[in-house]
């Protein structure tokens, strides 16, 4: 049988093919071949190359990268130090709550079972006596790692603290018996000298205005039993009034964040202490803290109680 020769093109070439069915085999090989080139031409010229073609998409310079992560690097070097500080004050601010609700229920214990404050000791005993004398009522509700064995003798609290506003350093772990707690929190209890308040020791309660100074006395008139020194960190750093050490007040039935607004002598006002318009001593930020959550203190000197809450 005569096969049936016919020429065909391809790309400009001449070929031949047999039969019809070896026709349309050699067809299907070359529409084949024509796919093929085109996947490659697509492949070489698509967006992952730098070649010219019609399909090609954008793509970032190295320089253009550069230029991008040097300005994230900016951002993150201005905003960073900012958001870390805000962490660190919220923090802390957990902490003076967490310090003044274990006291609080420590304090209401053994005033439950002990009686009023003012009956723990009496006007006419010793500072340090005194002292101890409440710190060995409040302790037995308290979990503690360590304390103090003597007056004057340093356990878990820094050697001195500073203030925000001058030079002026105390040696704190000679006021009074101190104890840490079980997390970390120390705690220092100075009783309010009664030998020389006689008048006005330890007759005040949480609820009520603290007292009044009278000029010329020498001393101050308040009402309440003792302070109550906490800090949250024990002897770390920075060892600062109102940054990592507060200070509450002790009264008859109870204790209370010092600094509020029943707070009235000049000595003791969230104004005058905390924002230093009157600096005379530190640790009357912590009422501000309990109350409103904040250390903006920090930041800005236009707070007040009946006013601006924070910086913002």
């Amino acid at each position: 049988m005569k096969r049936n020769i016919k020429n065909y093109e391809f790309g400009g070439g001449v070929g031949t093919v047999g039969s019809a069915g070896g026709k349309v085999a050699k067809r299907h090989r070359c529409k084949a071949t024509y796919v093929i080139l085109n996947l490659f031409q697509d492949l070489h010229s698509s967006r992952f190359t730098l070649h010219s073609s019609p399909k090609k998409r954008a793509a970032f310079t190295l320089s253009e990268v550069l230029i991008t992560l040097g300005i994230i690097g900016v951002v993150a070097a201005l905003t960073l130090p900012s958001v870390i500080q805000n962490q660190q004050e919220r923090a802390t601010v957990a902490k003076v709550k967490k310090a003044y609700s274990i006291l609080s229920q420590a304090f209401t214990m053994a005033i439950a079972e002990n009686g009023p404050v003012n009956y723990w000791c009496n006007e006419e005993d010793l500072f340090a006596n005194c002292s101890y004398k409440i710190f060995n009522k409040v302790k037995p509700y308290l979990k503690t790692i360590n304390e103090g064995k003597h007056y004057g003798t340093q356990y878990g609290v820094a050697y001195k603290y500073s203030n925000r506003f001058n030079d002026v350093v105390i040696h704190l772990s000679a006021n009074g018996p101190n104890l840490t707690l079980s997390d970390g929190i120390s705690v220092i209890i100075e009783a309010a000298a009664g030998e020389q308040n006689k008048s006005r020791w330890c007759l005040a309660n949480t609820n009520s205005v603290s007292g009044s100074y009278v000029e010329g006395s020498g001393y101050r008139q308040t009402g309440y039993c003792a302070f109550v020194y906490v800090d949250i960190n024990s002897a770390a750093g920075p060892n600062v009034y109102d940054k990592d050490l507060f200070r509450f007040k002790l009264y008859r039935n109870g204790v209370a964040p010092g600094g509020l607004p029943v707070d009235k002598i000049w000595t003791e006002t969230f104004e005058n202490q905390c924002l230093g318009k009157n600096y005379n001593q530190g640790g009357f930020c912590s009422g501000w803290v309990v109350i409103n959550g904040n250390m903006d203190y920090l930041h800005c000197d236009d707070l007040s109680w009946d006013g601006k809450k924070t910086c913002k």
